[in-house]
């Protein structure tokens, strides 16, 4: 077989690797009719631009990036079954989904050791998506040697994230599709808008989410 030939299916084997889910995934995705966002889990390392930030207000950076990330996946969503009537699930409302939290009295990463179905019970749906983002200087990256020797942290141009969002299912209380991609590559200046640094790192994941797949019966 020619070369071209084969790199259409070399893609497809390499999009496909930073996706796995379970046998049962499509018919329990199916089964959805509701669905809750928690805020991620987001880490901050070693960043030109936070290092004048103090451990705490680097925690508090990481906690407002974690919410932003939850409101823009929740209209991520919102607008798409608003446009094209294809989304059929219904996503609550990050405001009720953060109040069922608080009530609850658990931080982000203690919600994530609960049980699925316990968990997705407490919060009034058949799944929920939930997730960590860990961004980091690339210095692997450092190809810029001028740039390299006037940052105490590597390269001032290239950045690296390790992407790990996933969907528990209430029924089978297990993880049915989960989405890891270690090593997303993308401009420093990103770190520094949101909605840019969001679009690149969750647009393709939430794309791949069959929610869209089915007509609601």
């Amino acid at each position: 077989m020619r070369l071209p030939a084969l790199i259409p299916m070399l893609l497809i084997i390499l999009l496909s690797c930073s996706i796995s889910m379970t046998p049962e995934y499509y018919n329990e995705i199916k089964r959805h009719r509701s669905l809750a966002i928690l805020p991620f889990d987001v880490g901050l390392y070693q960043i030109d631009e936070l290092r004048y930030l103090t451990p705490q207000q680097l925690k508090e950076r990481e906690t407002a990036l974690g919410y932003f990330f939850q409101k823009q996946a929740y209209c991520y969503f919102d607008q798409r079954r608003a446009r094209s009537k294809q989304i059929y699930v219904a996503v609550q409302d990050v405001a009720e989904t953060n109040r069922k939290l608080k009530e609850l009295g658990i931080s982000v990463k203690q919600a994530r050791l609960l049980g699925q179905r316990e968990l997705a019970k407490f919060l009034g749906v058949d799944a929920f998506i939930f997730g960590s983002i860990d961004i980091r200087r690339d210095f692997d990256a450092a190809s810029n040697a001028y740039a390299a020797a006037y940052s105490p942290y590597g390269a001032v141009t290239d950045m690296l994230a390790v992407i790990d969002i996933r969907i528990a299912d209430s029924k089978t209380s297990s993880v049915i599709w989960q989405y890891r991609e270690p090593n997303k590559g993308y401009s420093a200046t990103e770190i520094t808008n949101d909605t840019l640094l969001f679009n690149n790192l969750f647009s393709y994941p939430l794309s791949r989410l069959s929610y869209k797949a089915f007509e609601k019966p």
